[in-house]
Formats: structure tokens, C-alpha cells, sequence
């Protein structure tokens, strides 16, 4: 079934001038007509058909000596499903005209045209528009290009890891067609269980399993497809990337949205992240942001999904501080899975440089395993970490 656009045409005042002597005024031959287009809900912040961001008008008269009317306009930021009204740049006189309707998938009529409407109608010397029997225009299907949806196959995200979920709309001729962020909608079919997934496709793992999900786009909805929350074979936020600090800045005690615990009895700012050398003196081995950990902190991650009587290892890149704030010095570090000891306690060498270090291996008997990095109680002296990976033993 075609998608429905309510397009609601109204016109502005005409405001006649007064005639000398008492004379009777000419009606009115002509006026500036606008249109409400009603636009759907979109699910993000960049804004018909849901995949549209700017429409065209067009009113074109049978008539030789009446010119035709382009309205254009784009869809504003609000999110939310409204109205708005796009005005003539001109008068335009009363009669029948031809009503084409074009909508665009980016603003100021760019990208591809992802939808039309068209209808006969007169516009009347009341000021309203009807059809071609004189009553009111009401409702005017468009027609959607979008004639397929598919979600991208094989997807899949990790346990307490959040990704975005990416589908494509096709045209009649399976082409591809790039339409704007937000122009999708997304919804779990079955498998809710093992996952969160927000209207906008930002999908969480919540248990090791698969779901089906399907996107929709302009009244066209996808087949469901599959996506699976995997085991998960490594560090999430290994490099400790996420949240992006300001460069040479710091957070002690975690960061918003920092996926690492911590635990800091010793004291407050003990442990967190680092951007760039500020006070540590020490940029990061790679990328921009490294942790650090000091005065008897801890930190620590639970890692799911591992293979009970597998061998495993940890690799990680140590330095010791090195700046002109507090001690420049390490303090031995320890590495603990599930309470037993894999690494140290060992304190990084004292020349600031960057080396890499590995645990020894451990078999896991479950699938879930808990590592902490800990330092002893010692004032104001610190290590950093940075590229944490866990690596499966060569047999």
C-alpha cells in the first residue's frame, strides 16, 4: 500500500489598495498561495517520505499566459512529525493547475528524488485549493522510490558493547540509494532477549545469542535478518579511546561511559584516563589516550563468551610516570584473573619509554573471567597502560 502525504494547501491574504472617487474595487484575480506539507517522524537529528529533506512544488497552468509556480523548501531539524508551511515566491492567479509534488533525500534538492506526488486541482478566489469537483483537496498519495530494504548481513556486536545497526534502500532497478542518517527505522522481530535496539538501529548486546531485526524506510520494511551477539574474544575499549578526553586532560575514577571499573578505597582520582602527556608527562603508545593507576588503585574487566579449557594469554604496554607533576616513578604492577596471579607484581623500567609486557597463561573453567590491574599503596607514584588484548595461546 502507497504511503500517505497529507499536503495541505493554503493561501496568504491579498491586500487590495484603494481605488480614488468612490469607485467599486476589482475582485481579486490573483494571490500568493503556500503549502503545509506534513512531514513524518524521523529517528535522528538530521531531517514527505521519512528518508526526505527538502521538497519542490511545483503549480503549472494549462494556461499560455500563466507562468509556472515553483514552492521549495527544506525540512527543519525538529525530529518530531509536524507540519510545515512552505510560501510562492509570487502571486499566482486563480484557476486549474497541475499539482507536482518532488521529494529530495538531501536539502536544497540534492541527492536523489525519493518520493512524488501529483494531482489535478483549482485553486479558488476563496484562497483554497480543491480538486477538479470543487471539493476540498484533502489527502495526496505519494509514490516512494524506495521499493526495497535490506539489513546489512552479518552484523553482530559483543556482550555490554553497543553498535549501529546499517540497512540500505533500494530502488526498482536494486540500486542502491544513499539516503540521509535517521531516514531509518529499526525494530527487534524476534530474539529481544539477547539485545537493546533503539528506534534509530544503536543495538547492545545483552546475552550471547541471535536476533532478527528489520528496517523500514518510507513505508517499505526489510525482510528480518539475522544479528548475533558473539562471544567476546578481547578487551572492549582496549585502547582506552572511549570517551574522547580534551588533549592533555585527565578524569580520575572513570569517565562517563568509560567501560573499565575501578576501585579506589585508597582514595579519589587513583585511577582513570589520560589524553596526551599533561601531568604524566608521557604521551600514549598509540592513539590518543592511555589509563593510569596509582596510591593502591585497581582496575578491571569482566570478559564473557571465553571457552572453558582454552589457553589464554594478556598482552599490555606499560610505562611509568614522567612528568613534572608528583613522582616520576612506577610502582609495581599486578594482574590478577579471578583472584590468581598472572603478572608482577613487576614495575615498569624508569626510563618513561613505552614496553610491552605478557602474562603468563591461564585456562579459564567457565566462559566469564574478571582481570584486574592493581598497584600497591604508595604516594603519588604512578603506572600507565595502554593496548590491553587478550590472546589466545598457539597449541
Amino acid at each position: 500500500m502507497k504511503p500517505r502525504l497529507l499536503l495541505l494547501l493554503l493561501v496568504g491574504l491579498l491586500l487590495f489598495g484603494c481605488g480614488g472617487g468612490g469607485g467599486a474595487q476589482k475582485p481579486a484575480t490573483s494571490a500568493i498561495p503556500s503549502m503545509a506539507v506534513n512531514w513524518p517522524l524521523r529517528t535522528r537529528n538530521l531531517t514527505g517520505p521519512s528518508s526526505a529533506l527538502s521538497v519542490s512544488i511545483l503549480l503549472h497552468s494549462t494556461g499560455v499566459e500563466t507562468p509556472d509556480v515553483n514552492i521549495i523548501g527544506d525540512r527543519s531539524s525538529n525530529l518530531a512529525a509536524h507540519a510545515e508551511t512552505y510560501a510562492s515566491p509570487a502571486k499566482t492567479p486563480f484557476g486549474p493547475y497541475t499539482l507536482t509534488v518532488t521529494f529530495y533525500s538531501s536539502a536544497d534538492l540534492g541527492g536523489f528524488v525519493v518520493g512524488t506526488a501529483s494531482a489535478n486541482v483549482i485553486f479558488q478566489e476563496s484562497h483554497t485549493f480543491t480538486d477538479t469537483n470543487g471539493f476540498p483537496l484533502g489527502d495526496i498519495a505519494f509514490t516512494g522510490v524506495v521499493t526495497s530494504v535490506k539489513v546489512v548481513a552479518n552484523q553482530s556486536t559483543h556482550v555490554s558493547q553497543t553498535v549501529q545497526v546499517t540497512a540500505n534502500a533500494l530502488d526498482a532497478q536494486n540500486n542502491i540509494m544513499v539516503v540521509s542518517p535517521g531516514s531509518f527505522s529499526f525494530a527487534v522481530a524476534s530474539g529481544g532477549s539477547n539485545l537493546t535496539l533503539t528506534p534509530d538501529g544503536s543495538a547492545t548486546g545483552l546475552q550471547v545469542g541471535a536476533a532478527m531485526l528489520t528496517a523500514s524506510v518510507d513505508g517499505v520494511t526489510s525482510p528480518p535478518t539475522a544479528f548475533e551477539v558473539v562471544a567476546q574474544t578481547d578487551f572492549a575499549n582496549p585502547g582506552f579511546e572511549t570517551p574522547q578526553l580534551n588533549a592533555n586532560t585527565w578524569e580520575g575514577d572513570g569517565p562517563t561511559g568509560f567501560i573499565w571499573t575501578g576501585d579506589f578505597t585508597q582514595g579519589v582520582n587513583t585511577w582513570g584516563v589520560a589524553n596526551g602527556s599533561g601531568s604524566w608527562g608521557t604521551a600514549a603508545h598509540s592513539g590518543n589516550q592511555y589509563a593510569f593507576i596509582q596510591c593502591g588503585a585497581s582496575m578491571s574487566q569482566t570478559l564473557t563468551g571465553l571457552v572453558p579449557g582454552e589457553s589464554y594469554h594478556i598482552t599490555f604496554w606499560m610505562a611509568r610516570r614522567n612528568g613534572n607533576v608528583g613522582g616520576n616513578a612506577g610502582v609495581p604492577l599486578t594482574v590478577t584473573v579471578d583472584g590468581n596471579t598472572v603478572f608482577g607484581p613487576t614495575a615498569p623500567p624508569d626510563d618513561g619509554n613505552w614496553w610491552i609486557q605478557q602474562t603468563s597463561s591461564f585456562t579459564p573453567d567457565t566462559d566469564t573471567a574478571t582481570i584486574v590491574f592493581s598497584t600497591p599503596s604508595q604516594a603519588d607514584s604512578s603506572d600507565l597502560l595502554d593496548d590491553v588484548h587478550l590472546v589466545v595461546d598457539t597449541h
